[in-house]
């Protein structure tokens, strides 16, 4: 399943519904027709995806998997991040890679509009309505992170646009990490059972690197598939790395979805914040921790 009929589409138009945002508890979310992303759109979600941003280049020492820093370094090359959020992963490879120019393209902009490196272009728009480039335009796609976002039909079909506007030879990279913790305690089962109960309720995905793995590897386009991940420790027992993963990763993300999530937990927001007080303990004694994928491949 593709989304050909998307060839050199314009970028397409957000259609808001009545406001742009909506708000619940104090938490601003964006208010758009058709989208199943649930994570909040404010400040405080901006500060902690930037946070983030910091602990996956730590965690995987590197920005990106595919072999491309050569090309990235020498050739003036163009580079796709899909979803790219407030832009720390494009400003940082910008400000790497003078020579190369970097695209960002979001449902939401909430990206940097002038204060930003010379090379960078930001553009609003959703990819389940077609990426607004041609065909074969770009050396590197890489898209992190929408794990809650698409259906199955949903992910073939971007994964079929990345494609599209990926050159002959270019690489498209996916990071993700699902719904699932290892090691983890009973409230943590809780709690993803939570989290998945309210993604599939929107009708999208809560494991996903097995399904993106299998699209990239059905696809005839692409050779050289790859699948490289890396365990994320939550809780003290793994150092500052696993104290700051359960900060930003688990406890800040979850704060977000606390209207969504505490009443599937049937608890009140008051509990929902207290378990989330006492996650990292949990964490801890039982040494948890989620495991984040870059699966990538080339085109050909």
């Amino acid at each position: 399943m593709g989304n050909h009929h998307a060839k050199n589409s314009v970028c397409s138009t957000i259609k808001p519904s009545t406001t742009s945002y909506r708000y619940v508890d104090g938490r601003r979310f964006q208010n758009i027709e058709n989208t199943r992303y649930p994570m909040p759109d404010d400040d405080e979600e901006l500060d902690r995806l930037q946070r983030q941003h910091f602990l996956f280049r730590y965690l995987w020492e590197s920005n990106f998997s595919a072999p491309i820093d050569e090309i990235l370094r020498d050739n003036k090359c163009e580079v796709l991040d899909v979803g790219c959020g407030p832009g720390a992963w494009l400003m940082e490879l910008a400000h790497d890679y003078p020579r190369s120019n970097f695209t960002g393209i979001d449902l939401v902009a909430a990206f940097p509009s002038q204060i930003k490196p010379p090379n960078t272009t930001f553009i609003q728009g959703n990819a389940l309505n077609g990426l607004p480039f041609p065909d074969n335009f770009f050396d590197f796609v890489h898209m992190r992170l929408l794990v809650s976002s698409f259906s199955e039909s949903e992910w073939e079909t971007v994964i079929s646009e990345l494609v599209r506007v990926t050159k002959p030879n270019g690489w498209i990279e996916l990071c993700e990490t699902d719904f699932r913790w290892f090691n983890d305690g009973p409230m943590s089962k809780k709690l993803t059972m939570a989290l998945r109960q309210m993604t599939e309720s929107r009708g999208a995905i809560s494991i996903v690197t097995p399904l993106i793995h299998n699209i990239l590897k059905n696809n005839p386009s692409l050779t050289n598939l790859q699948d490289e991940h890396r365990e994320l420790p939550f809780g003290s027992w793994a150092g500052r790395l696993g104290e700051i993963a359960n900060e930003e990763c688990l406890v800040g993300a979850l704060s977000g979805l606390s209207a969504e999530l505490s009443p599937i937990m049937n608890v009140s927001q008051e509990e929902y914040a207290n378990i989330l007080k006492s996650l990292g303990d949990e964490m801890t004694n039982y040494k948890a921790f989620s495991r984040n994928h870059r699966i990538y491949a080339r085109k050909f």
